[in-house]
């Protein structure tokens, strides 16, 4: 060590000690200290702390299976999985987070951006609300966003610009609302199926048109209302097209024409003209 970190660690200490009879994290940081972790205690504890903060701000207490808040083996945690092979520094890293049915109320944390190889975010069958917190946009290594069920509400946030690796988008029977997608989903270039039946969303963006990957694009009963983006038409790769149930309105766009893949295309109970 050297002389600074011997002296930060002498701060941190004191602060921790402090603090360690009413925090629980001021526990977990001196145990994890008293290990020797302290040369790599923020990586250490970063996944720690954003799985703690994300159990108290989802109703935790309240789950149908609990996590051992005393534990500082997250990897241990019910639902969460972590990646076999340790970190240089000794870290293991989260990379899938499954509770689906389990339970959770109240809100998604923040702190979920702090799992920064979380590759499945499965959140299907429970009660969370509020908004989706913008540090989604952290998870760069994100394949799999899928919380059906929930009761997210609001905007999506614009934040989808780094998640390149975004291969499903599953948000059935939420409450979202507003345009979709979100101009910065447009760099989400591996996006192949999104799933976002009954929600509430207002309009269709010419954002799918950079969408070359996608598969699927089922938006049915959402609203949704103005015009079918001709922009569609890009999306080369797009097999599936289920808009059913809208208040779109005028022509179908011609370049839909173009989407040769194009097997099934869905678009009654709606206000749109031409064949």
């Amino acid at each position: 060590q050297n002389e600074a970190e011997r002296e930060a660690k002498k701060l941190v200490l004191l602060a921790l000690f402090a603090a360690q009879r009413t925090s629980r994290m001021g526990r977990m940081l001196l145990l994890l200290l008293s290990l020797g972790c302290f040369a790599h205690v923020c990586s250490c504890l970063d996944q720690l702390a954003a799985l703690l903060a994300m159990y108290d701000s989802a109703g935790g207490s309240m789950w149908n299976t609990k996590w051992d808040t005393n534990s500082t083996d997250y990897c241990s945690f019910y639902g969460v999985i972590c990646d076999g092979t340790p970190t240089t520094n000794g870290t293991r890293n989260v990379v899938d987070l499954v509770l689906v049915g389990n339970g959770l109320t109240g809100v998604l944390d923040p702190s979920i951006g702090d799992l920064p190889a979380l590759q499945y975010l499965v959140l299907s069958g429970n009660r969370l609300g509020g908004t989706l917190p913008t540090t989604i946009g952290r998870l760069s290594q994100l394949v799999e966003l899928v919380m059906p069920g929930n009761r997210f509400s609001g905007v999506l946030p614009n934040v989808f610009h780094n998640l390149t690796n975004l291969v499903v988008f599953d948000a059935r029977g939420n409450w979202l609302t507003g345009p979709f997608p979100p101009s910065s989903m447009a760099n989400c270039v591996s996006l192949r199926f999104i799933v976002l039946q009954s929600c509430g969303f207002t309009s269709l963006t010419s954002a799918l048109g950079a969408l070359r990957s996608m598969l699927v694009l089922e938006m049915i009963g959402n609203g949704l209302s103005g015009t079918i983006p001709t922009e569609l038409g890009l999306a080369s790769s797009l097999a599936e097209l289920i808009l059913v149930n809208n208040r779109l309105s005028g022509p179908v766009p011609s370049t839909l024409g173009n989407l040769k893949s194009l097997r099934n295309l869905y678009l009654i109970n709606n206000r749109l003209e031409g064949q």
